[in-house]
């Protein structure tokens, strides 16, 4: 299944109209797998930086989720938020998945630290 048959396929950078097809697909109890999340998570951020980055808090918001765990779906939508917030510009993004880092599960605080070493990596390439 390709993650961008949701019709945002066509979407170029700064058109928020994809924005609710994705989020759609995201919030969707589809099974999506974690790779196509990453995917449209990136895609969101590419496309709609503002809405997506405001999106993305909502799914990475702490409400007291650590006792009866994440739903399928809500780690879909943080894995895809991750993905997202490693593709942005915006150093602020580095504290957020910091943070997240900290009180994520195994898999997500390694998906946390491995975008924060992507992130790292693209800046120094582009300073370097």
């Amino acid at each position: 299944r390709m993650a961008f048959g949701i019709g945002c396929a066509s979407a170029r950078k700064g058109d928020e109209t994809a924005v609710p097809a994705v989020q759609k697909a995201l919030e969707a109890s589809s099974g999506r797998s974690l790779r196509e999340a990453e995917a449209l998570g990136r895609a969101l951020a590419e496309l709609a930086p503002l809405p997506a980055v405001r999106l993305f808090a909502t799914w990475l918001e702490h409400k007291g989720r650590l006792l009866r765990g994440l739903t399928a779906e809500q780690k879909v939508q943080q894995w895809a938020a991750v993905a997202g917030l490693a593709v942005m510009p915006n150093a602020l993004q580095d504290a957020a998945l910091t943070a997240l880092a900290e009180r994520a599960d195994q898999d997500l605080r390694r998906h946390c630290l491995a975008a924060l070493a992507q992130r790292r990596k693209g800046r120094a390439h582009v300073g370097g």
